[in-house]
């Protein structure tokens, strides 16, 4: 049995009444489907709210997986040209590599067995405590391949040109909203109960999916939401 939650489609919705829309916990491993000028889409990475021209955002929380952050951003462009003047990467967001996508399907398959989309989520994120993993800004600065993880992708140039294109400061954008009243809508990816750690373990996400923990990867404090959905 197939079950949709719909959280693409809300997530959309509110998003008209936004100035600034991001992504900010989790990674490819939660689709939000809805619809957009009668045309059905498809994200896992980019915000809902960059089809209705707002400032879009992924921030230092978010595992980018670059080929499906490529395949978005050339999707959304096709339909509504260039974003470099509204659509910004943190280089502190880390990158999914294609050994967390074997080692995530590798632990699944012989130790988890709880039936993840393996997308190499967990694997990333746990480079990311070991400090071992590789963020949006060594990831570019390596040409696609930092030191120990050569994995000689066919299209690691196309992929550190996209990032090179939309790498952006956004903690400094975040910050510079405070005098204004544009109003940010964070998009969440998972339930509460899939928290890694207060969901329902071990059948659980590897993230923070919590209000609480959307704004650490955002890097907002908690004194700056106004509503809580």
């Amino acid at each position: 049995m197939l079950f949709r939650s719909g959280k693409g489609k809300v997530s959309y919705y509110l998003s008209q009444f936004a100035d600034v829309c991001m992504r900010a916990g989790g990674g490819s491993n939660a689709e939000a489907t809805f619809y957009h000028k009668g045309k059905d889409w498809r994200f896992r990475i980019l915000p809902v709210g960059l089809l209705r021209g707002n400032i879009g955002m992924i921030t230092d929380g978010v595992l980018v997986s670059c080929d499906h952050l490529v395949s978005e951003i050339y999707k959304v462009e096709k339909e509504s040209g260039d974003m470099s003047d509204h659509f910004m990467i943190s280089g502190n967001a880390h990158v999914v590599l294609p050994y967390h996508l074997a080692k995530d399907a590798q632990m699944d398959e012989n130790v988890l067995k709880i039936d993840t989309i393996r997308q190499g989520i967990g694997a990333a994120l746990a480079d990311r405590a070991y400090r071992v993993g590789v963020n949006v800004d060594t990831f570019i600065n390596s040409g696609g391949e930092p030191q120990g993880h050569e994995e000689h992708w066919e299209a690691r140039e196309e992929y550190v040109k996209i990032l090179r294109k939309y790498r952006k400061n956004t903690k400094l954008y975040l910050a510079g909203l405070e005098k204004t009243d544009k109003k940010v809508f964070i998009q969440g990816s998972q339930g509460f109960m899939l928290d890694n750690v207060h969901g329902t373990y071990p059948f659980v996400t590897s993230s923070h999916t919590s209000a609480a923990g959307l704004l650490q990867g955002a890097g907002l404090p908690y004194l700056s939401v106004r509503r809580n959905i």
